[in-house]
């Protein structure tokens, strides 16, 4: 597989998150990136908040290929490991996946709830 292309667009229609799989509207913007593969070129779309995740950090798995299932495993382990104590697992559950990922980058970069923790991440 190689990039050919990665950047951040807003979307003119609807996509899926190749990530979470979720629903990505027109008007909204995203990261989108372009591969060649086996002879052939392809464009995917991601939200913003879970394309972050994947890239950023180490906790993730950094394989070429990171698949769906793969994705919601790494978020799980995510929250077990370090917001547990900010939210029940019916919460963390109730949150849609980009919600999940924008919680676990506000963490490792100490925003919101968690802007007086004295976390190392």
């Amino acid at each position: 597989m190689y990039i050919l292309s990665n950047k951040q667009v807003r979307v003119r229609k609807k996509h899926h998150c190749e990530y979470c799989m979720q629903s990505i509207n027109p008007g909204d913007t995203a990261t989108s990136w372009t591969y060649a593969d086996g002879g052939q070129i392809f464009r995917c779309y991601a939200h913003q908040e879970c394309a972050s995740v994947v890239y950023n950090l180490d906790e993730f798995e950094q394989d070429e290929y990171i698949d769906t299932s793969l994705f919601f495993d790494d978020i799980y382990q995510f929250w077990q490991d370090n917001l547990t104590s900010y939210f029940t697992e019916e919460e963390w559950k109730a949150l849609n996946p980009h919600q999940r990922c924008a919680e676990i980058l506000d963490f490792n970069s100490h925003k919101g709830r968690y802007a007086d923790t004295n976390i190392s991440c």
